[in-house]
């Protein structure tokens, strides 16, 4: 059930993100942090994962945090 809604969440995600969290293949996540000009955190039951592309943490851009919601 909770991965059905994971699934649910990510899907409103703009496309590049939403392919960055899937690699990750984290099982369980509680929480993903957006803050504009920050980079995006993925809270699990024992750990924080920072989204990284090309090596270094994403930042999020407020067009992107628009298009999420």
């Amino acid at each position: 059930m909770k991965q059905k809604i994971q699934t649910e969440i990510i899907k409103y995600f703009p496309e590049k993100i939403k392919n960055e969290i899937k690699k990750l293949n984290i099982e369980n996540f509680e929480e993903i942090r957006l803050r504009v000009l920050k980079p995006i955190i993925i809270k699990s039951h024992d750990r924080e994962i920072i989204l990284t592309m090309d090596g270094q943490a994403y930042i999020l851009s407020k067009e992107e945090l628009n298009k999420t919601f």
